[in-house]
């Protein structure tokens, strides 16, 4: 064992050597055996050299200047002032780390980096941004607040100044034009030059829902961003909470180039690959938390988490294992319909994009007993023509099969949605087909649906369609597309209002007595609400 070999006497050897010969030393060794000889060295030094060697003994010790409660030792909190300390020094060009909230990734980054970055570089330049520009500038006042605390300046306060004439809360400087500057995702940055930008927390849980913020805060990363420090060889820092399979880590893991820290509340095996440094999660038991030692306020406040959030924001998984809203074990196939099924709607989402876009999806349900069948799903890019063939094309065929299938087309809001709406309609005259004036927000719609899907009272007929219905369903409402599951709901909201038919004409609603009985409306909520819906 390395710690057996570094004796006393070592130790003390290799702290008189100058550091390019401590650093030609410490080269024949792996990156791990490294960092563990440097930690091993630390303790022989005095507490203003152990701030200066590693930013995890500078966060302690600084710790008491910015908080009134103690600090709380966490090797999550190690390994991200090891692995900043790696970008730092170039082992790491470019690191995304995913931490659950509120565990002082905000503090590391935003306030102790910099600081500790200036002891060693105080030319250096720092662009950090947060969703939100109030978040931003209350680390940047921390950050100063640090640099000219007496503990600050009495260590290294001989080579770190701040100019007066660049020493806002926002941004501040250096004598020796270090600068560092706090900003907003979309905020300003043009013209801006760093030698780091730091990205904590982009998108708020309220922005990540919606397409447009969470499109706004990716455009600025690949423009602003993309283009800031290059002639200075910019290094990238993005540290934040999953919240979104497309949100800014989803963009930045699907293209690639990053060193990837996840670091999920509770321990989950094969989560993360060795990052450059060496190090991967230290957990071996699987739900083994991350910080223990947290207030039990805090992991009872987690524990209120709705699962969609605790996945994401908690386990970093922005969808929970098997499905968010939908669950993957819920899905059963079966081979073909019962012969004697005849209840039938198919429900029609519409798009009118041409081979990009969001996808013009038909989704058929056939109601048989106290079941409900998917039986067949429709799903391309189309224009508004093809579109419209498609869709007279299946109302053919299903009412060749179910005689008194009804075709519903959603009508999108304001006069168009109306228009185009009788538009198709008028295409499948001598069918049965109705016009949906959608209200209410995607999730209440699709929440019948998937009360069905949970009671185990939906099946779908084996097809080619199975796995793309199930992965979009089960990574709603969190995926890129959600057509599927607005044309599932929309179908089964209308099925289960259908009569049954006889040669007489409709009989009655599909909803039998039995039906009630057995809870097949609704497994454990009021069934009434489906007809209100």
């Amino acid at each position: 064992m390395i710690s057996n070999y570094m004796t006393d006497e070592l130790c003390q050897f290799l702290l008189q050597l100058p550091d390019f010969e401590l650093q030609d030393w410490l080269a024949k060794f792996s990156e791990p055996i490294r960092m563990m000889i440097l930690r091993r060295l630390k303790w022989y030094r005095t507490p203003k050299e152990r701030a200066e060697q590693t930013l995890y003994d500078f966060v302690q010790q600084a710790w008491h200047v910015v908080e009134d409660r103690p600090f709380i030792r966490g090797w999550h909190i190690e390994a991200i002032c090891e692995h900043l300390e790696a970008v730092y020094d170039g082992t790491i060009r470019n690191l995304l780390v995913n931490v659950p909230p509120g565990h002082c990734k905000s503090r590391i980054c935003n306030v102790f980096f910099p600081a500790w970055v200036w002891i060693r570089q105080p030319s250096a330049r720092f662009l950090h941004a947060s969703y939100a520009q109030e978040l931003a500038t209350r680390d940047s006042i921390d950050c100063r607040y640090i640099i000219k605390s007496n503990w600050y300046q009495h260590n290294w306060g001989s080579h770190v100044q701040l100019v007066d004439d660049q020493n806002q809360k926002i941004k501040f400087g250096t004598s020796q034009h270090g600068w560092r500057m706090a900003t907003s995702v979309a905020g300003r940055g043009t013209g801006e030059h760093p030698d780091f930008v730091i990205v904590d927390d982009p998108h708020s849980v309220e922005q990540a829902e919606s397409d447009k913020e969470r499109q706004t805060c990716l455009r600025w990363w690949d423009s602003t961003i993309a283009s800031r420090g290059l002639i200075r060889e910019v290094r990238k820092i993005v540290i934040m909470q999953r919240l979104h399979v497309s949100d800014l880590s989803g963009h930045i893991l699907d293209r690639g180039g990053f060193d990837h820290v996840c670091l999920p509340y509770r321990y989950e095996p094969g989560r993360m690959q060795s990052t450059a440094i060496g190090w991967t999660d230290p957990r071996t038991t699987p739900g083994e938390l991350i910080w223990p030692q947290v207030p039990q306020g805090m992991k009872d406040e987690f524990a209120t988490f709705a699962p969609r959030l605790y996945a994401g924001q908690l386990q970093q998984r922005p969808v929970p294992e098997g499905g968010a809203m939908f669950k993957r074990e819920w899905f059963r196939t079966v081979p073909e319909l019962p012969a004697d099924a005849s209840v039938a709607v198919r429900y029609w989402d519409k798009a009118a994009t041409d081979g990009d876009g969001d996808y013009s999806v038909g989704v058929l349900i056939v109601a048989h007993d106290d079941l409900w069948y998917v039986a067949d799903v429709i799903r391309g890019q189309w224009s508004p023509f093809q579109r419209n063939q498609m869709i007279a094309q299946a109302a053919q065929r299903d009412s060749r099969r179910f005689p008194n299938c009804l075709t519903i087309i959603e009508q999108e809001p304001g006069s168009g949605g109306k228009e185009s709406a009788l538009f198709t309609i008028r295409q499948l005259a001598g069918l049965r087909v109705q016009a949906d004036k959608v209200t209410g927000p995607k999730m209440s719609r699709a929440l019948p649906f998937a009360d069905q899907c949970e009671a185990g009272h939906v099946r779908l007929v084996r097809g080619r369609w199975n796995t793309q219905f199930i992965e979009e369903l089960c990574v709603f409402p969190a995926g890129d597309y959600d057509d599927q599951v607005d044309a599932a709901a929309g179908a089964f909201a209308h099925v289960v209002k259908t009569p049954k038919w006889d040669d007489e004409g409709p009989t009655s609603l599909f909803v039998s007595g039995d039906s009630h009985r057995h809870g097949v409306l609704g497994a454990h909520r009021d069934w009434r609400r489906y007809f209100d819906h």
